[in-house]
């Protein structure tokens, strides 16, 4: 099999998918209006104008960001397009605002479980069930457990990630990315097909060589 396409199951439901958007978007634009605001009935103190302006700004563009982001998923998972693809040279994941992201199995040097870097020994305890299992039961946490993946060789994490997302395995490896995505199936399988695809293909590209 040289390609599998994944499609996401859509367990969020229409409230959901029209909630967040407008929640995320209501800040976004009281953001800009007190940035149109601070623009006309400017204060006499030029520091406040400047500290205040950079704070809404980015009040503006982060809360803006994620209204547009959620919509865009949103709009694929009520479709039905939001979706993971494995092929011969990497995975492609439809999760982003514009192109999908795709990533060469050659930087890649494993998948793994992995949960909240604070949460991973209470992860361990959890039953490895899918979303849409957690779903129909009612759990609107979800599973802890996420599938994550390791950059083969040395690459510094950034520091939006070590910040908002800082996710480790069980034997305490950092995950560089999430394969974000309700998986059809429970977490640990997810990671085995990962896995599983990573080492069929891994070795067959060009200017890989095994250690």
């Amino acid at each position: 099999m040289n390609e599998l396409r994944l499609d996401y199951t859509d367990v969020d439901g229409r409230l959901s998918r029209i909630f967040l958007p407008m929640f995320f978007g209501f800040f976004a634009v009281w953001g800009l209006w007190f940035l149109y605001l601070l623009v006309v009935h400017p204060p006499s103190v030029v520091a406040g104008v400047v500290f205040g302006a950079i704070v809404l700004t980015l009040i503006t563009w982060l809360f803006g960001w994620l209204a547009l982001r959620i919509a865009v998923i949103s709009w694929r998972s009520g479709r039905g397009t939001w979706w993971l693809r494995l092929s011969h040279s990497g995975f492609e994941v439809n999760d982003r605002i514009m192109r999908p992201r795709f990533y060469r199995w050659r930087d890649i040097d494993k998948f793994m479980l992995v949960a909240p870097s604070n949460e991973i020994e209470q992860a361990v305890l959890a039953p490895a069930i899918s979303f849409a299992d957690a779903a129909k039961n009612g759990d609107g946490h979800g599973p802890v457990f996420r599938v994550g993946f390791a950059y083969a060789g040395l690459r510094r994490r950034s520091i939006l990630r070590a910040m908002f997302a800082d996710f480790s395995g069980v034997d305490g490896t950092k995950a560089d990315g999430l394969v974000m995505g309700y998986w059809d199936r429970p977490f640990d399988e997810a990671v085995h097909l990962m896995n599983e695809w990573h080492r069929r293909h891994r070795a067959l590209q060009p200017g890989h060589e095994d250690v």
